[in-house]
């Protein structure tokens, strides 16, 4: 595999700065303090219990079209193993190479001599040669998998159990801080003084 530099610095710089900012954050702040959940006991945990029905079909078929997509994927790119972001594809432009095999200077060389076989349990179709049907695959995929991502949001929001257990308003936060708020010194009812951070 052959990637250039400056695609290698351009798609990894925004993953290493968000580690980053994360980490900070984290060494000058510190985690959230969890406060004791005292809403849920033994004597109200008993129903419902785990996750509603819909919340685990969209799961579902989510990984079904996750795997769907990258089947097709693996497969485009083995009939298809460089990447250009050049509309003219001269060999040596590339800015991603999935291939140890170099373009020949001696004869004419096309996109379907680079294609490699691919068996049907790793790749969607397999064989070699069916970068078309692949694609087909791929955008047909990707066309559920967003339908089944507009299904989940809108049963979050509105659906059974949208608000409390497993709805919107238990992986939200209740306020929006990015920082967290600074104490205020003061006096207490009883006159002592006292540190209210909240």
């Amino acid at each position: 595999m052959h990637i250039r530099l400056k695609t290698f610095l351009v798609l990894v710089s925004p993953l290493v700065f968000l580690v980053a900012a994360a980490y900070v954050q984290w060494s000058t702040l510190g985690l959230p303090a969890l406060n004791p959940n005292r809403l849920f006991t033994s004597e109200t945990g008993a129903e419902p219990y785990g996750f509603p029905a819909w919340l685990r079909v969209t799961h579902y078929v989510n990984f079904l079209f996750i795997i769907l997509l990258v089947r097709s994927g693996i497969q485009i790119l083995v009939d298809h193993p460089r990447l250009y972001w050049n509309v003219h594809c001269t060999p040596g432009t590339e800015w991603l190479r999935l291939t140890p095999v170099e373009v020949p200077k001696d004869r004419v060389w096309t996109a379907k001599d680079d294609s490699r076989y691919l068996s049907p349990w790793i790749g969607l179709p397999g064989y070699r040669h069916t970068i078309g049907m692949a694609r087909h695959w791929h955008f047909l995929s990707v066309l559920f998998w967003v339908g089944n991502g507009l299904v989940f949001v809108v049963l979050l929001f509105h659906g059974p159990h949208s608000v409390g257990a497993c709805g919107w308003d238990s992986i939200a936060p209740v306020r929006l801080l990015l920082l967290p708020p600074r104490p205020t010194f003061g006096q207490s009812a009883d006159g002592s003084p006292s540190i209210d951070r909240f």
